[in-house]
C-alpha cells in the first residue's frame, strides 16, 4: 500500500494552458457550428420520409413480385426478376423524388406524410411529367 502512495498525482490541464490552446487550434479552428447549420439536419424530414416509404415499398415489391411471379409463370426466377425490376423502379423513384422535393420538405414526418411519400414512390413518373409540363421550355 505504501508503494502506491509514491505515484505522482497529475492535475487537470488549466483552461488557458498550452494543451488546451493546441487542442483548440487543431480541432476548434472554425466557429462553433450547431446541428441547424448541417445540411443533413435541414433535410432530416425528407430523409426520414423517404426512408420509411422505401422500407414499406421494399416489402410491397417483395409481395408484388411473389404474386405476379406466381400469376405469370410460377418459377422462382420469374419472381426474383419481377422483384428486382420493381425494386429498381422504387429506388430510382426515391432518388428522383428526394432530389426534387427534399429542399421543400420542412414539416415533421407523420403517418399521412409517410403514406404520401410511399404513394409518390410508385407514381414518380407521373409526378415528374406533371412537374415538367408546368414549366415553359427554355428559350434558345
Amino acid at each position: 500500500m505504501a508503494r502506491y502512495a509514491q505515484l505522482p498525482v497529475y492535475d487537470a490541464p488549466r483552461a488557458d494552458g498550452p494543451a488546451v490552446r493546441a487542442f483548440a487550434a487543431v480541432i476548434g479552428h472554425r466557429k462553433s457550428t450547431t446541428m441547424h447549420d448541417d445540411p443533413l439536419w435541414r433535410l432530416r424530414h425528407a430523409l426520414a420520409g423517404v426512408a420509411l416509404a422505401l422500407l414499406a415499398a421494399l416489402l410491397t415489391a417483395a409481395l408484388a413480385g411473389r404474386w405476379l411471379g406466381d400469376a405469370f409463370g410460377g418459377d422462382y426466377g420469374m419472381r426474383v426478376t419481377i422483384y428486382l425490376v420493381l425494386l429498381a423502379y422504387v429506388v430510382v423513384g426515391a432518388a428522383v423524388l428526394f432530389m426534387r422535393v427534399a429542399q421543400h420538405e420542412t414539416q415533421p414526418v407523420s403517418v399521412g406524410r409517410a403514406l404520401r411519400w410511399f404513394a409518390s414512390l410508385w407514381l414518380w413518373p407521373l409526378l415528374l411529367l406533371a412537374g415538367r409540363r408546368g414549366k415553359p421550355p427554355p428559350q434558345a
